[in-house]
C-alpha cells in the first residue's frame, strides 16, 4: 500500500468515525452490508514553535521535539480533548504576558498550529482513511426532501407554529422510497416517523439539495417547537449544531454547521456549486437545472413552484407527495454524478467524507502533506508571506468569425511543469510534495487505461470517477503553492511554474506561425488557432499538432483538444464555438453573464447562433421579434425576473443600510416589502416596474409572484433598454452603420442584409510578451511509533 497517498493503516470498510468522548473515537465498519463498530483511544495534539511555551502546564501531556528546522519543531499530545483546549489557553496566556500584541484565539497567532476537528486529528495520527476496500456502490446513501406550507399561502417560516411540514420525501441508493405526509398525520408524528425510518435504513450518508440552508434548519426548528429531540445519530444521539466559529449555533440555525454522529451530511447544492466553479457550465443550481444539465429524463417531471405549494396541497396532496419524492430521486441522481470523486478522495485524505465534500482543494492537499510529516515526526513549516508576481498567459489576437479552428492543449500543464522541473516547496524537507504528485499522476494514468480497456459500464464509471478525483487533486498542487494560508506555500516556486507555462505557450505560438497558422487566442494551458491552408481534415490536423508538440521538452505533451467548424472570438476568455455536429458552446461572462434575465440569455444565445451561421437577416428578425414580445407583454414573469441570493439576514441588512455600510439592494427591499421570512442563502425573484427606463430599481420592483399576466405592470422601457444592452455586445463585429441597421426597430422601408459583413480584427503583436529521531519508551502512544522509512 502507498502509505504517503493512502495512509499507513489499511483497515478496510470504515464508513464513519465519530468522537465518542474526551478519550475515544468510535469507528463504524461496513462488512457485507452490515455495520458494526469498535472504539479506539485517541490522543489530541497540536504543534508548537517552541516546547518551552507549555512548560508548567499542570495536566499530563507528551512532548516530542521533531526532526528538521521548520517553524513548528514540537508536537504535544494529551490524554483528553478538554486537556488540549486547556493547554491552548495556557500557551496563549503565557504568550500574552510578553507579547507586544495580545491574542484572544490560537487562530490569531502563529506560535501554535492546531487542527480543531477531532476526527481529522484521529485520522492523521492513526493513518486510517474511510472506505478502504469498498466500491462506491457499497456506500449507503439516503436522500431527503421536504415541502412546507405557510399560513394563507405565504412563504413558510419554521419559527411559526401555524406553519408546517406537509411532506417528507425519502429515498436511498438501494432504490427504496417512502413519503411521510401530513394528510392523516400530525407534524410531530411525521417527525417521529422520520427518525424511525432513518434508523431502520441506517444510511452512511444523508443527502439533500439545500440541506444546510433549508432542510436541516427547518426540520430542527420544528423538532424544537414540539420539544422533540432529533436523535438521528447512528448511536441514537442528537444532531449537533455549531456556528462557523465553533460555538453553539443560534436558535434559528443561521449559517450553522451540522454534524450527525456516525453519519455524513452532503448538500448536493454545494456539490453543484463546486462543480460549476471549475466547469462554468451550469445555467442554474436548482434540481430542474441540474437534471437538464446531466441529461436526466424529464418526460414525466412534475413542476410546482414554491409559491404554489399551498394551492397544490389543497387541490391535490398526492401530487405534492409525488413531487417531494421526485426531488429526493433527483437529488440521488445529481449525487450519482457529482459525489463519486469525493468517495475516492476519502480513501486517500485524512478527512471525513462530509468534510471533503465542502472543503477546498488546498485543505485536501495539505492534509496529505501534514499526515506524512506527522508519521515521520518531522517539523512543519508555517505559511510564507508574499505574493505571486507571475500568472497564466492569456491574450486574444483575433476577434470576429473564424473558420476551421483547432484547440490545442498542454495536458495538465502546471503539474507537468512541476514534475519535469522537480518543483516543490522549499520547506518540504521530506520531498512529500513531489512523491504525492508523481503517485497521483501515475495512478490517474493507470485508471484511465483501465477505464478504456473495460467493457462494463459500471466498471468504466468507477474508473472514470477515480481518475476524476485524482485529476482534481493533481490540478490543485500548483494552486496550493500560491495559497496564502498554506503551511507549505511557496510564492517563488509558484512563479517558476507559471513562467515556464508562459514560455511553453510562446514557443507553441511561434511554431504555429512558422508554418503559417494564425493564433486566435491563448489561455493559460492551450490555444485556439487556424492551421495552415495545406493542413486539411482531422488526420492531418492531428499530425500537425503532434509536430508542434514534438518541439516541447520531455514530459510536456501537446494534444488536439477540439476541432471546430467556426469560432466567434469576442474578448479574452470569451467566445462561442460551433463544432462539426452543429453543437454550440459559449464561454465567458462578458458574453452571457449569470446575472442576466432569462430572456436576455436566450436572446444572446440565439444571436450567437445566427452570427455563426452568418444569418444577418435572421439576426435582425430576432431583434425585432424580441422587441415585439417585450412591448406586447408576450412573455412569462420568469423570462424577465431577476433571481438573487440573499447572503445576509434581514436584521444584518437593515442594520448595515441604516449605518450606511452598504447600499440598499432591490432583492432585499422587495423581500422585506413582500413580508418574506428569509435567511442567508435564500433566493428571491423580482421584476422592475415603472414607466421610464431610468427608474430607481429599489423603489420600483415587485416579487415575481405578484406579476399578473392579465394586468402586466413590468417596465417595458427598462426591458427594451436591457435588450439593447445585450445587442451592444455585437457592435465589435460590424461597421457602425451596419450595426445600427441590424439592431433597429425601424423597418419602414424593410431590411436588407446586402453588403453587411462580419468584421474580423487583428489585435496587437503575438510576439509581444504577456503582462506580468530516537524515541523514548515513556511515550507509549502514536507519537512513539517506530517507522520503517525504507
Amino acid at each position: 500500500m502507498d502509505v504517503v497517498l493512502y495512509g499507513h493503516n489499511d483497515t478496510p470498510g470504515i464508513v464513519a468515525v465519530q468522537q465518542l468522548d474526551e478519550q475515544h473515537v468510535r469507528m463504524y465498519v461496513r462488512d457485507h452490508g452490515k455495520v458494526s463498530y469498535n472504539d479506539a483511544e485517541f490522543f489530541p495534539f497540536f504543534f508548537l514553535s517552541s516546547g518551552g511555551l507549555i512548560d508548567g502546564f499542570p495536566k499530563r501531556f507528551w512532548l516530542k521535539e521533531l526532526a528538521g528546522t521548520n517553524f513548528y519543531r514540537t508536537i504535544v499530545a494529551f490524554q483528553r480533548w478538554n486537556d488540549m483546549w486547556e493547554a491552548v489557553r495556557f500557551v496563549l496566556a503565557r504568550h500574552n504576558k510578553t507579547a507586544v500584541r495580545r491574542v484572544g484565539s490560537y487562530t490569531e497567532s502563529d506560535i501554535l498550529l492546531l487542527r480543531p476537528d477531532p476526527v481529522t486529528q484521529f485520522l492523521m495520527q492513526s493513518g486510517i482513511t474511510l472506505f478502504k476496500g469498498m466500491e462506491i456502490s457499497d456506500l449507503h446513501r439516503l436522500q431527503i426532501s421536504i415541502q412546507t406550507l405557510g399560513k394563507g399561502g405565504k412563504p413558510s417560516n419554521a419559527s411559526k407554529t401555524e406553519d408546517r411540514i406537509v411532506a417528507i420525501g425519502l429515498g436511498d441508493s438501494t432504490g427504496w422510497e417512502e413519503v411521510i405526509h401530513g394528510r392523516k398525520h400530525s407534524e410531530p408524528e411525521m417527525l417521529a416517523d422520520l427518525i424511525r425510518l432513518l434508523h431502520e435504513r441506517d444510511p452512511d450518508v444523508i443527502e439533500g439539495h439545500s440541506l444546510f440552508q433549508h432542510i436541516l434548519p427547518y426540520l430542527l426548528k420544528r423538532f424544537e417547537l414540539y420539544g422533540m429531540e432529533c436523535t438521528i445519530g447512528r448511536d441514537g444521539s442528537t444532531i449537533k449544531t455549531s456556528s462557523p466559529r465553533g460555538a453553539p449555533a443560534e436558535r434559528e440555525f443561521e449559517n450553522a454547521f451540522f454534524e450527525v454522529p456516525g453519519r455524513h451530511l452532503v448538500d448536493t447544492l454545494m456539490l453543484a456549486q463546486t462543480y460549476d466553479f471549475s466547469k462554468r457550465s451550469l445555467d442554474g443550481f436548482s434540481l430542474r437545472h441540474l437534471s437538464a444539465h446531466f441529461g436526466i429524463p424529464d418526460q414525466q417531471r412534475i413542476t410546482i413552484p414554491r409559491e404554489k405549494i399551498h394551492a397544490a396541497w389543497a387541490e391535490d396532496p398526492g401530487r405534492v407527495c409525488e413531487f417531494t419524492l421526485q426531488e429526493a430521486r433527483e437529488t440521488r441522481t445529481v449525487s450519482n454524478h457529482l459525489s463519486p470523486s469525493y468517495f475516492f478522495m476519502a480513501q486517500m485524505c485524512p478527512l471525513s467524507y462530509g468534510t471533503l465534500c465542502r472543503t477546498g482543494s488546498a485543505i485536501k492537499i495539505e492534509s496529505l502533506l501534514l499526515r506524512e510529516y506527522i508519521r515521520q515526526k518531522h517539523s512543519v513549516p508555517k505559511p510564507q508571506a508574499g505574493t505571486q508576481t507571475s500568472g497564466g498567459y492569456t491574450d486574444v489576437f483575433q476577434t470576429g468569425l473564424l473558420q476551421g479552428v483547432l484547440h490545442a492543449d498542454i495536458e495538465s500543464l502546471y503539474p507537468s511543469v512541476m514534475l519535469s522541473k522537480a518543483i516543490k516547496p522549499s520547506t518540504d524537507a521530506l520531498g512529500v510534495f513531489q512523491v504525492l504528485l508523481r503517485d497521483l499522476t501515475s495512478k490517474r494514468l493507470e485508471a484511465k487505461r483501465s477505464m478504456q480497456q473495460s467493457h462494463q459500464e459500471e466498471t468504466r464509471a468507477s474508473y472514470d470517477a477515480l481518475q476524476s478525483s485524482l485529476k482534481i487533486l493533481i490540478n490543485s498542487f500548483y494552486g496550493y503553492l500560491g495559497y496564502a494560508r498554506g503551511l507549505f506555500n511557496d510564492y517563488p516556486r509558484a512563479d517558476e511554474v507559471t513562467t515556464a507555462g508562459q514560455e511553453y505557450l510562446r514557443a507553441i505560438i511561434k511554431q504555429v506561425e512558422l508554418y503559417n497558422g494564425r493564433v486566435i487566442e491563448v489561455d493559460t494551458d492551450g490555444l485556439f488557432f487556424t492551421p495552415p491552408d495545406n493542413v486539411r481534415g482531422s488526420e492531418q490536423e492531428e499530425i500537425f499538432v503532434q509536430k508542434i508538440g514534438s518541439t516541447l521538452p520531455e514530459g510536456i505533451n501537446l494534444v488536439l483538444a477540439g476541432r471546430y467548424k467556426k469560432m466567434l472570438s469576442y474578448k479574452k476568455k470569451n467566445y462561442a464555438l460551433l463544432d462539426y455536429d452543429e453543437k454550440l458552446s459559449i464561454k465567458g461572462s462578458a458574453l452571457i453573464s449569470r446575472s442576466l434575465e432569462r430572456f436576455a440569455k436566450s436572446y444572446l444565445h440565439l444571436c450567437m447562433s445566427r452570427l455563426l451561421g452568418e444569418e444577418i437577416e435572421g439576426l435582425h428578425n430576432l431583434y425585432s421579434s424580441f422587441r415585439k414580445d417585450i412591448t406586447s407583454h408576450n412573455w412569462d414573469v420568469l423570462d424577465f425576473a431577476r433571481t438573487e441570493t440573499l447572503h445576509d439576514s434581514l436584521e444584518q441588512y437593515t442594520l448595515e443600510t441604516r449605518e450606511e455600510r452598504r447600499k440598499p439592494s432591490a432583492a432585499y427591499e422587495v423581500a422585506r416589502r413582500g413580508g418574506l421570512a428569509f435567511r442567508s442563502g435564500d433566493r428571491v425573484s423580482y421584476y422592475v416596474t415603472g414607466g421610464a427606463s431610468g427608474v430607481k430599481i429599489i423603489d420600483n420592483c415587485k416579487l415575481a409572484e405578484e406579476w399578473d399576466p392579465n394586468f402586466p405592470d413590468e417596465n417595458t422601457a427598462y426591458y427594451l433598454d436591457r435588450l439593447d444592452e445585450a445587442s451592444n455586445k455585437f457592435e465589435v463585429f460590424f461597421e457602425p452603420e451596419d450595426f445600427k441597421r441590424i439592431f433597429s426597430a425601424d423597418d419602414l422601408f424593410g431590411f436588407s442584409a446586402e453588403g453587411i459583413k462580419i468584421i474580423n480584427r487583428f489585435k496587437g503583436s503575438i510576439d509581444q510578451p504577456p503582462a506580468e529521531g530516537e524515541e523514548s519508551s515513556r511515550f507509549g502512544i502514536w507519537l512513539d511509533d517506530e517507522l520503517d522509512l525504507e
